[in-house]
């Protein structure tokens, strides 16, 4: 109880913390990608504008889902694991992996991303330009004093994760029930008040990638982040209130 206690009392400071926390802000919190200010809303960045070849548009300018989708053409391979992909991919090569992950033996071989965490990480290491979509090459890439939207907020004070990943919490591990980790039977959970965490009949797997594989699931950036909602800012798929997204897998 004392430890949840504490953790509880973290997540209420977090958002107050500059050390260790991400600058980025939350962005406009809403649960619609067509409202201006989410942070997956690119219709009005300056990588996004409508191109011509020919006096044939072949982008049509202030795209919002084809940045990262499309109905036709999509990209193959491992791209596939998410649906109608356009944006080119990082190689997922060259990255540092998480180092501290308690025992060597926890790390389990990981030596790149994988999965849906390369879809993020196609924007979010920086490799790739962020317009490069669509078969189009872009020129402007997040971090080097490249601003998010109309408000001018520097998206590399948090956006920019880089290849060198040592620094975040592991991404393309598996999660399985031998381990620290809460059951992948269970169910997520929500801050109710300090101590107090009330499953929300939101099944633990589907936080996961590749949960079908009997005894595992592997965490991904999507095991925390949604791309496609931004209803408790940092996209985020629950507050994280009493440190509640950490307390749904890890059992403390």
């Amino acid at each position: 109880m004392k430890k949840l206690i504490i953790l509880g009392a973290l997540g209420l400071l977090a958002p107050l913390m500059s050390v260790g926390q991400s600058t980025f802000g939350p962005g406009t919190i809403t649960t619609s990608l067509t409202q201006s200010g989410s942070p997956h809303n690119f219709a009005d960045q300056s990588w996004n504008p409508a191109i011509s070849v020919g006096g044939v548009y072949v982008q049509q300018g202030g795209q919002i889902c084809q940045p990262c989708h499309t109905p036709h053409n999509a990209k193959t391979g491992a791209a596939l694991l998410i649906p109608l992909w356009n944006h080119t991919a990082t190689t997922g090569l060259g990255y540092n992996m998480y180092t501290k992950f308690g025992a060597a033996s926890e790390l389990q071989g990981v030596l790149a991303p994988n999965g849906l965490s390369l879809m993020c990480l196609s924007c979010h290491d920086g490799s790739v330009a962020l317009g490069s979509f669509g078969g189009l090459t872009g020129a402007t890439f997040i971090g080097a004093g490249y601003t998010w939207y109309s408000s001018g907020t520097a998206a590399n004070a948090g956006a920019l994760l880089s290849k060198d990943l040592r620094n975040d919490h592991p991404i393309s591990i598996s999660m399985n029930a031998t381990s620290t980790s809460r059951p992948l039977s269970g169910f997520a959970s929500s801050y109710t008040s300090p101590g107090v965490y009330t499953s929300t009949g939101k099944a633990l797997s589907t936080w996961l990638d590749n949960a079908t594989i009997p005894g595992q699931g592997l965490v991904q950036c999507t095991s925390c982040h949604g791309p496609h909602s931004n209803k408790v800012g940092y996209q985020l798929k629950q507050s994280n209130q009493g440190s509640a997204i950490c307390i749904t897998c890890h059992a403390k």
